[in-house]
Order: structure tokens, then C-alpha cells, then sequence
């Protein structure tokens, strides 16, 4: 993921849909800080009314996070009410975090915090919330090799070396693949197991979750629409790993338009609204063996959940 420095509340409130990977609506944003660091950005939906109960949930969902500062930012039309405001402030005292600073913004303008709110100022044109930036990775218009369409399931020793050879570090991040490995890669990826398995090795190993992940989206550019398989969620799973959730949520509606079904998509898809940090999905597939993994979540009806907690 690139680096987002944040020096100033401008920076600040025009970061959080780069770090969201989505414009966020009627949201409190809590970036939680240690060291000077953001450790992890929380989301949650505001309250149709004040409520110390909904500020006193919010911060416990986060108890867990190692932070010893936050920064809350309230996206909404209007500015939230001093009421609301200090009841997270108040939780976030009894958890021991300091409050560093409360934004508010409507994407057009931001307002710190002051006797009561005030210094509002317009965003610079440059850094004004728009609609969500879109990157190709559906078909590309300028390729001159036929497109892939549907093609078998490869399983086997065949499906394996197309498993080492997605997750070889030696590869261009852009995988060089001829029309034939291509056509291997996506072959193997019309399997469950095969998906699996790419994931084991992108979380144990996640330095390589974005080249797997930009591997995989240079084949979505060569692949026919509902013809992709598991390729779709395998590079948006592994962008969420590598902690680019914009990328995550941009390929995660071609993976959803191709398998509206698929319960994966519909995990992340939380995940990604929710703000969750991948850590649970992570630890999660660390705690197996590569050979349990593999085809773990292939029976009918699988759901997936992950919590902040």
C-alpha cells in the first residue's frame, strides 16, 4: 500500500477513503495511533440519537488494538453534537487513550474541534472527496490477444505448479504470462482449493500478497466477464492482506459481479465496510497446516465472519 503521511487535518480527512478503500457515509472514523503510527482504522455507522451506550460500544470493539491515541473524525452532512462527541471522548478516556484531535467533515469541507466547533475551512479542489477513483480491471480495451473465455478446471500436479509459479517472488509483478499460462492460471483458479491454497501462501508469506495480487489483475484484464473463477476474490483477498483496501474493494466488484454467490466476496465486502485490519484472516490461516487448507471452505453454504475483537 502506498505511505499516507497525515500532518495536518487536511491530510487527515482526505485520507480516510484512501485508507477505507471507500467514501464513507453518516460514519465515525477512529484511526487508532501508537507511536505516532496509525495502527488501525475503525469505521461504525453514527446513532439516530445520543447515546453514551453507542460510544461506550464503539471504543470496546476496539479494545483489543495496541493504540495509546485516537483520532476521531465524524463524516456526515451536519456536525455531530458536543454531547455525542464527548461521550467518545469520555470512553476513550476510561480505555487510557488520549484523544488527539475531532474532525468533522462532509468531503467538501472540514471543522476541528474548538469552543464549540470552528475553524472551517474548504478542502483545496485537489483534495476534495469525488467519487471512488476507478482502475481498470475488468477488460482491457487495447489488448490485441484474443480474450479468455470459459475454460476446464485444472487439478492436480498440473494446478499445483500454477500454484508455485503465482507465488514465485522471482516473477515480474505483472506475472509476463503467455496466452497459455494464462490460460493455466485461470484454469486452475476455476477451483475452490486451488483459491485456498494461493491464500495460505499470501498470508504466511504476505510480502508477496501485492505482487500475487497485481499478478492476478493483470489476468482480469485478459479474461472474459463471468469467466474469471476464483481469480476475481484471490486478487482482491490479497490486496486486503497487503493492506490496500481501495484495490481490494475496487476488484472485489468484478469478483462479485462474476459470482454474486460467493460467500468470500461477501466477507470481505464487511470487512472492507467495516474497516477491519486482515489480522483475523490471517491468524486464522496461519493456524493450519497448507495441506488442511486447501478446499477448506469448499462446502456448499460456508459462511465467513471476522470481528475487531
Amino acid at each position: 500500500m502506498e505511505n499516507i503521511s497525515i500532518v495536518g487535518p487536511e491530510s487527515a480527512v482526505t485520507a480516510i477513503p484512501r485508507i477505507l478503500g471507500f467514501s464513507p457515509r453518516r460514519s465515525l472514523v477512529l484511526l487508532w495511533v501508537l507511536d505516532g503510527a496509525v495502527a488501525v482504522a475503525q469505521r461504525t455507522d453514527l446513532p439516530a440519537a445520543d447515546m453514551s451506550a453507542w460510544a461506550s460500544h464503539v471504543v470496546e470493539v476496539a479494545r483489543r488494538v495496541d493504540a495509546d491515541a485516537a483520532l476521531d473524525i465524524w463524516v456526515d452532512d451536519h456536525v455531530p453534537s458536543p454531547a455525542l462527541v464527548r461521550q467518545v471522548h469520555r470512553a476513550c478516556a476510561m480505555r487510557g487513550r488520549r484523544v488527539l484531535a475531532t474532525l468533522a467533515t462532509d468531503g467538501q469541507t472540514w471543522i476541528r474541534q474548538g469552543l464549540p466547533w470552528q475553524e472551517a475551512r474548504e478542502l483545496p479542489d485537489e483534495l476534495r472527496w469525488r467519487a471512488p477513483r476507478r482502475e481498470d480491471f475488468s477488460v482491457a480495451p487495447d489488448v490485441d490477444r484474443p480474450l479468455i473465455g470459459a475454460v476446464p478446471s485444472l487439478q492436480g500436479p498440473a494446478a499445483a505448479a500454477v500454484i508455485a509459479d503465482l507465488v514465485d517472488p522471482a516473477r515480474s509483478e505483472s506475472g509476463g504470462w503467455s496466452r497459455a499460462e494464462a490460460r493455466r492460471v485461470v484454469s486452475a483458479l476455476q477451483e475452490v482449493r486451488v483459491r485456498d491454497r494461493v491464500l495460505w501462501h499470501v498470508c504466511t508469506s504476505p510480502q508477496v500478497a501485492r505482487t500475487v495480487a497485481m499478478r492476478l489483475v493483470q489476468l482480469l484484464r485478459r479474461v472474459h466477464p463471468g469467466s474469471t473463477g476464483q481469480v476475481a476474490i484471490t486478487a482482491a483477498m490479497a490486496f486486503w492482506v497487503a493492506g490496500d483496501g481501495y484495490r481490494a474493494s475496487v476488484v472485489l466488484e468484478r469478483a462479485g459481479a462474476d459470482n454474486p454467490d460467493e460467500p468470500l466476496c461477501h466477507m470481505l465486502g464487511a470487512a472492507l465496510r467495516s474497516g477491519l485490519p486482515p489480522r483475523t484472516w490471517i491468524d486464522a490461516v496461519r493456524g493450519a497446516q497448507y495441506e488442511e487448507w486447501g478446499g477448506v471452505c469448499e462446502s456448499e453454504g460456508t459462511s465467513y465472519s471476522l470481528s475487531a475483537g
